[in-house]
């Protein structure tokens, strides 16, 4: 029966709009900016499901939630053409992150027993994002591209699993729920390279090669613990990506 608290419902809806604008501002610079709108509307419905203190099932009951939002996402992208092979990318952007459904639904498990209730939250908050990039892009005589960048993000309502105590009837209870953080960021750096091995004798001249890293610093503050910081949750130090490819006479 503790299964039952997994089980969900969900139905989103999302309407949006945007408007940009494509600006060439002289032979070397083009400019889009722009603002985009989302409106998302979600009606879920999860159960609860309750033990006893003696640990027998006593029952499974549904609960409903909603939740509904408008965001703005405005952003701008810059392009400067060094020369014919080269690149300099700058863009400000704001984005934003949905909850995971089941973070949303208003499913709760009780236990008695061990005095502990883990449960969602339909009243999370989407995780917005204000992005700002600066990236230096080269082209190869061969098919290929090396590019490099630095990013800084800032991010508001950002999503954590909270441990709290609460007092329900002469009990009290540890209880486990996703909440909205108030603020972090990310700095960090990233370089990649492809590139299509085309100076290798046949038939592995058709091999490509593709690999990037980016090493990020992230700090973010917890409502429950006023005057410290802490890496964000989640967030790994160091990722990167390597892949192999082969095209050739219409296989890929």
């Amino acid at each position: 029966p503790e299964a039952d608290a997994a089980n969900f419902d969900a139905t989103e809806r999302v309407a949006a709009g945007y408007a940009m604008a494509q600006l060439g501002l002289g032979d070397r610079v083009l400019l889009i900016p722009g603002v985009r709108v989302e409106w998302t509307d979600v009606d879920y419905t999860g159960f609860e499901v309750r033990f006893d203190d003696e640990g027998d099932y006593v029952g499974t009951s549904p609960r409903s939630g909603t939740s509904s939002y408008a965001t703005w996402l405005p952003g701008a992208n810059l392009r400067y053409r060094i020369d014919g092979r080269s690149n300099l990318r700058a863009a400000a952007t704001r984005s934003l992150a949905r909850p995971n459904y089941f973070d949303l639904t208003p499913y709760q498990l009780v236990l008695d027993e061990d005095l502990e209730i883990e449960r969602g939250n339909p009243d999370l908050r989407a995780t917005t994002s204000w992005n700002f990039d600066l990236l230096y892009e080269r082209f190869f005589d061969r098919v290929g591209v090396v590019s490099a960048g630095v990013f800084h993000k800032r991010l508001d309502d950002y999503i954590y699993f909270f441990t709290d105590e609460e007092d329900i009837g002469e009990d009290t209870f540890r209880v486990r729920e996703p909440r909205n953080g108030d603020a972090a960021r990310l700095t960090g750096f990233e370089v990649a390279l492809q590139s299509r091995l085309s100076f290798l004798p046949s038939p592995f001249d058709g091999l490509g090669f593709y690999g990037n890293y980016t090493l990020t610093d992230s700090e973010a503050v917890f409502p429950d613990r006023e005057g410290e910081a802490a890496p964000l949750p989640g967030q790994s130090r160091h990722v990167g990506n390597v892949a192999l490819s082969y095209e050739k006479g219409g296989f890929s």
